[in-house]
């Protein structure tokens, strides 16, 4: 099964995160005693293909666009945007976590895809299993200051139910296509953190910490842009020159 799904004419990303699933199910049967032990097996590679993310000037259109629209999505834009959280980061961060004095957000929560038996959304420890500090810009400090606090978690509907992955991805569509962008999934704000923190100069290692990689190779996929700056300032430099 798993070399003909290899065999396939299928994305890489879809034959391992089907393999990844797939490994899961094994571990869980091996546990029940279903069957002796997990089979182990290798996924395909995949190829590195840069992360989409947005320049300035289209950061600042969605930013309008998301601001037109409400304070939520406006908050949710500059979350993932100026604060480089991921989605499940975003939907678990809880007002408790929010601190305006000290000016940082204490990431410790990562809303997972998944509901408990009383149908509340699940809460797990962010990817990595690690805890961080994150500053908090004063972009950020306005559309948070702005929300209404409807209950303990910082992205509620008007309602105050909690936003779901797909009503946050629903949502950031709107703002997208009001900005005359291609409406994609909420991860391309995180993109965008560590895209704009590699172009302002920002050191790898802190873009890291910031981010909560666990492994600098993550970080280091970003900084292909540091390589095409420098190639771009050269070309400014000397657009202006004629062959004498």
């Amino acid at each position: 099964h798993v070399q003909a799904l290899k065999r396939r004419e299928l994305a890489a990303i879809t034959v391992n995160k089907t393999l990844r699933q797939l490994r899961s199910i094994l571990s869980i049967a091996a546990q029940w005693g279903v069957i002796d032990k997990p089979l182990k097996f290798k996924g395909v590679k995949q190829p590195d293909v840069h992360p989409k993310f947005y320049d300035f000037a289209e950061y600042r259109l969605l930013t309008r666009a998301a601001r037109s629209l409400s304070p939520e999505i406006l908050a949710a834009v500059r979350l993932g945007g100026d604060a480089g959280l991921r989605c499940g980061e975003l939907l678990g961060l809880r007002w408790p976590n929010v601190c305006f004095e000290r000016r940082k957000l204490y990431i410790c929560d990562n809303l997972v895809r998944a509901r408990d038996k009383h149908g509340a959304w699940v809460m797990r420890q962010p990817k990595g299993g690690r805890a961080r500090w994150v500053p908090i810009s004063a972009p950020l400090e306005k559309a948070l200051k702005a929300l209404a606090r409807r209950g303990a978690h910082v992205l509620t509907t008007k309602r105050g139910r909690h936003f779901s992955p797909n009503g946050l991805t629903r949502r950031l569509a709107t703002a997208q296509r009001r900005a005359g962008l291609e409406p994609c999934g909420p991860h391309i704000l995180r993109h965008t953190f560590c895209s704009q923190l590699v172009l302002r100069g920002v050191h790898v290692r802190t873009i890291q910490k910031l981010a909560g990689h666990a492994n600098l190779s993550t970080t280091e996929v970003y900084m292909h842009l540091v390589t095409e700056a420098e190639e771009d300032a050269i070309r400014r430099l000397r657009d202006d020159e004629t062959d004498e």
